[in-house]
């Protein structure tokens, strides 16, 4: 027998997989997920009125807060109401994290929930910590607040502040709702300390694979990044099933960051499934920066009115809205782009580790103006692309070129298909379920010819009733060459012109002998015997 909580976890799966439905279909999924979801609870646990944190933020609420979470806990799940107010904590609640992990806390689908962003949670620390970290915990749904960060030493560079933090081991988490905003951060010499209102760290010290992880409908405003993750190759879990989904994100620096370290042995890690759909980003340097990762990244829209160089951070002034990096099976599809400035619209490529492979990069739409190339090659000691699809990508305001030459190299096996002259295949391997078994490439129609050489005339191979036709059109003369064989050597063997004249280079001469041995006949187009030529056997 399904219970309600197992219910409202369905209806959460029908708005994930509703992203792209109209927007009425969406509110009425949202409603019923949280009618169902309010039927799971067994009461409602204030943390002002009935365990005493303070909303003016004069005195710290940590105590308050973990008593009423533990207590809708205790009870087997709940709602710990968060009304209007700001709510300063001096360190992450220790009732969302545990600091020794034998197993997952299990927070019996307990929901945290404010008055929208009336609601504040805010950290308040010298050297800086996360707002809430989600430390191997599951079951838990957090809406309908703001979050925010303060460090009362802003000379102290140890490390910046994130938002909401998802780490070892933590699973079936909804973030829904909530707002995110001035987060402090530190540049350090080759990454970016904290700042991050969304993040999903993994760690070495669960005992299992954070996943079923969903961002939806949230925002943030004035930080380096919108939502991160960051994973080491090594670790024993990796992360999968995470959702950023119908969120908007104000950032400086990434929108939406997601990388991993090389692991142990090879360069990818086919676990680090990632489902980002239906974002708006705004005002970033880079607006989607994948790194060793798979997964969907569609229809999301990217805006940047700069054009200036950025300085905010020292380490990469780099704009560039789209990068990947050493990934394979990922598809980055149906975003639309807008960079007033960039340096390239994208860069794909490899990594001493590895190449980027296998993916797709489809339908997307690239305006505004790029200083560069639309798509870069990164080539790092000959790792570039392979074996990858580039298909009806659209670009506005190229100064080079649409696609890096490397792309085209036939060691790489891609596939660039355009609206123009830049579509080449210089290797393509095509399988079929039709009809014709074993066939690798079936044509059903006709095979056209074009050329870019400075010749007028056009090719066109097409089933002409049974026989296989070959025509020429476009300023083709009688003595024009129609069909020709060439040898290993591209030697003339063998041509048909516009008269149906055969023309060969390879006639001998020698004495007629008395006797031929064989007479190969001659029909005309009718199907008429014409006539023979004879066989000789010497």
């Amino acid at each position: 027998m399904e219970t309600a909580m197992s219910i409202a976890m369905k209806d959460m799966g029908k708005l994930i997989a509703a992203a792209n439905s109209p927007q009425s279909e969406i509110d009425e999924l949202r409603g019923e997920f949280d009618a169902l979801q309010a039927e799971t609870v067994t009461g409602v646990y204030n943390i002002v009125t009935g365990y005493g944190a303070d909303p003016t933020g004069a005195t710290f609420s940590d105590l308050a807060f973990n008593n009423a979470v533990n207590a809708a806990v205790a009870a087997g799940g709940g709602i710990v109401e968060c009304p209007p107010g700001t709510f300063n904590f001096s360190i992450y609640p220790s009732s969302l994290r545990q600091e020794t992990i034998t197993e997952t806390k299990d927070l019996k689908n307990i929901i945290i929930r404010g008055a929208g962003k009336a609601t504040i949670l805010k950290g308040v620390s010298a050297d800086g910590h996360d707002v809430l970290q989600l430390n191997g915990v599951k079951n838990l749904t957090i809406k309908d607040l703001a979050i925010t960060s303060i460090k009362t030493s802003p000379a102290d560079m140890s490390h910046g502040c994130n938002g909401i933090s998802v780490t070892n081991g933590t699973n079936n988490v909804t973030i829904d709702n909530v707002y995110a905003y001035d987060l402090p951060y530190v540049v350090k010499p080759t990454y970016v300390d904290g700042g991050k209102p969304f993040t999903v760290q993994p760690g070495a010290l669960g005992v299992e694979a954070c996943h079923n992880i969903n961002v939806i409908n949230c925002e943030s405003d004035n930080c380096p990044f919108g939502f991160e993750a960051s994973m080491t190759g090594t670790e024993p879990y990796q992360p999968y099933g995470i959702n950023v989904i119908m969120n908007t994100f104000k950032a400086f620096y990434r929108i939406l960051s997601i990388g991993a370290s090389a692991p142990a042995s090879g360069n990818f890690n086919e676990k680090l499934m990632f489902n980002v759909v239906d974002n708006i980003g705004i005002g970033a340097q880079q607006a989607l920066a994948l790194t060793r990762v798979s997964g969907m990244f569609e229809n999301n829209q990217f805006y940047s009115d700069l054009t200036a160089i950025p300085t905010a951070i020292s380490i990469d002034t780099a704009v560039v809205p789209i990068g990947v990096v050493s990934c394979e099976h990922a598809v980055v599809k149906d975003n639309f782009v807008y960079y007033a400035r960039c340096d390239h619209y994208a860069r794909v490529g490899g990594t001493g580790s590895g190449a980027t492979k296998f993916c797709s990069f489809k339908d997307n739409q690239f305006t505004g103006a790029s200083d560069g190339a639309g798509f870069l090659a990164i080539d790092f000691g000959g790792n570039t692309v392979r074996n990858s699809v580039f298909a009806n990508n659209q670009f506005r305001g190229v100064t080079t070129v649409a696609y890096d030459e490397k792309y085209y190299e036939s060691a790489n096996d891609n596939v660039i298909v355009t609206n123009g002259a830049g579509t080449r295949f210089e290797k393509l391997g095509i399988g079929t379920t039709g009809d014709i078994s074993g066939a690798d490439f079936v044509i059903n129609g006709m095979l056209g010819f074009t050329y870019s050489d400075g010749k007028s005339a056009t090719n066109f191979i097409f089933r002409n009733g049974i026989p296989i036709a070959v025509k020429q059109t476009i300023s083709s003369g009688a003595t024009t060459k129609v069909f020709q064989v060439l040898s290993n050597a591209d030697a003339e063997l063998f041509n048909i012109d516009n008269s149906g004249h055969i023309l060969t280079n390879q006639v001998t001469t020698a004495a007629v002998p008395g006797t031929q041995t064989k007479r190969l006949p001659i029909y005309d187009v009718a199907g008429t015997l014409m006539g023979y030529i004879p066989i000789y056997s010497t």
